[in-house]
């Protein structure tokens, strides 16, 4: 009814699809508070499912159309979230989102314990070109693997179109573009391989544009950043440390 339900796929394994339109700035009803009982309908059922699918010994597959952002969502969502993947980190496999339309990620850490990682929200590119950015974006997927057992998220392979070929060429093909574990050397896709990836996004310049090639999906959909340009840098690189505007602001200042 109001767009947040749970899937459960396997005995395990659930689905639980949350619906971040409520927190999205853009959403004038949001902003007026007209929503304001669904949303916390809607945490109300999040909380239960996760009790749940703990007590049950199921893991759960988180996902939304947009993940929190320092823009765009308003900072209860951010810090909803946060406490949210803190408290439920041994149920919270993965988290999966849209919306971005590019290949980027979100580290968590616990609120009491800013060293203490928790999750990631990872956003894939989109499947539309979405051409409002300067020269479109490539569309692509994602496949992920996971532990059978565990259901731990071990890797995943992204696959993409060229669109210009696509376009000269009439017709589709679907290439390879990068697997997470080879392309960044880390061993899995858990929260700590990702705040080591920040970490290194962050700091050095070659993993920066690794990191920048991919988000744009080999495209150049934004001006690419100069190795001197701290600013211009640390706009991306920030993006994967916090989605509270303060924090944000501070990762900016180089704090």
């Amino acid at each position: 009814q109001h767009g947040y339900y749970v899937a459960e796929i396997h005995p395990t394994l659930w689905i639980l699809n949350f619906n971040s339109l409520y927190s999205y700035v853009a959403n004038i009803f949001a902003l007026l508070g007209r929503l304001d009982p669904v949303w916390n309908k809607q945490k109300d059922y999040v909380r239960e499912t996760l009790e749940r699918a703990r007590s049950e010994n199921a893991k759960v597959i988180f996902t939304s159309h947009m993940r929190a952002r320092y823009q765009g969502t308003y900072t209860e969502y951010a810090e909803y979230m946060e406490s949210l993947v803190a408290e439920f980190s041994d149920v919270i496999t993965l988290q999966i989102y849209g919306h971005d339309h590019d290949d980027s990620f979100l580290v968590h850490r616990d609120p009491s314990n800013s060293s203490r990682v928790v999750g990631t929200s990872l956003s894939a590119p989109s499947l539309t070109p979405f051409y409002n950015v300067r020269e479109g974006v490539n569309p692509a997927i994602r496949v992920f693997t996971l532990e059978r057992d565990t259901w731990a998220p071990l890797d995943y392979t992204q696959y993409y179109m060229d669109l210009e070929e696509a376009n000269n060429d009439g017709e589709i093909t679907m290439k390879e573009h990068y697997t997470f574990t080879e392309e960044y050397d880390l061993p899995d896709l858990s929260p700590a391989s990702f705040a080591s990836l920040s970490d290194r996004i962050y700091s050095d310049w070659t993993d920066f544009q690794r990191y920048e090639r991919n988000y744009q999906i080999l495209t150049n959909g934004r001006d690419r950043c100069a190795e001197g340009d701290t600013d211009c840098r640390r706009s991306l690189a920030c993006n994967t440390r916090t989605a509270k505007p303060c924090d944000y602001v501070a990762c900016m200042r180089g704090n």
